[in-house]
């Protein structure tokens, strides 16, 4: 059996978008979010680089960075070297803290380069999607580049390139109605397939005809 991971709606929805992109001083920017481990599989530093190359045709874009890991210094001396000044690193946030900040996203970015083990969905995508924003993602191949075709939820870009990630972005920069679009079609996947209750219900449901079919 295979419990999926799920994302509790209520922990992200009690969040107020609006309200925390004025707190952050980015009512006005358009936001690009990474969540989740600064380690080299999710190159960090390539992010960064997209977003060096956005900033002078698209001034509102704002690349922010949540969490911590082996490349948060080399992340910090790139930013510095290269004076990129539309990347804003928050450092690691409370878990409990985590749905603020992504409903202050206008744009989830997942950068991991490899591909996982079978099919799998991992909780930082799920909670994307729960949050109603479109996701781009860099895995070469998976379950995930799959959802994101068939649902039309975001886009897949090559990893490692900066350039392929920026022209990524770019797509939802320039036309704001498809991300608005491909956002509630994430929102209504995740309600669909990554809900916790329902996720749980469906495994136990799943558990018991498993045990009933052993003990026959």
């Amino acid at each position: 059996l295979y419990l999926p991971h799920a994302a509790d709606f209520d922990e992200i929805d009690k969040w107020d978008g609006a309200a925390v992109r004025t707190e952050l001083g980015l009512a006005d920017r358009f936001v690009a979010l990474y969540a989740g481990s600064f380690a080299p599989h999710y190159a960090i530093p390539v992010m960064a680089l997209a977003a060096e190359r956005l900033a002078r045709q698209y001034p509102e874009f704002i690349l922010v960075l949540i969490g911590t890991g082996p490349d948060a210094d080399t992340l910090c001396a790139l930013l510095e070297r290269r004076h990129i000044r539309n990347v804003r690193n928050l450092g690691p946030i409370p878990p409990a803290e985590v749905g603020k900040y992504l409903k202050a996203a206008d744009l989830f970015l997942n950068p991991l380069w490899f591909q996982l083990p079978g099919e799998f969905v991992g909780t930082k995508i799920v909670e994307y999607l729960a949050a109603g924003r479109p996701v781009i993602s860099c895995v070469p191949v998976g379950e995930l580049n799959g959802l994101l075709d068939e649902a039309r939820v975001g886009l897949e870009v090559a990893h490692g390139d900066p350039d392929a990630l920026a022209d990524g972005i770019r797509h939802y920069l320039a036309d704001r109605e498809a991300a608005a679009e491909a956002g509630s079609r994430a929102r209504k996947l995740a309600e669909s397939r990554f809900e916790r209750n329902r996720v749980v219900a469906t495994f136990e449901r799943e558990l018991m005809q498993a045990l009933e079919q052993k003990l026959r």
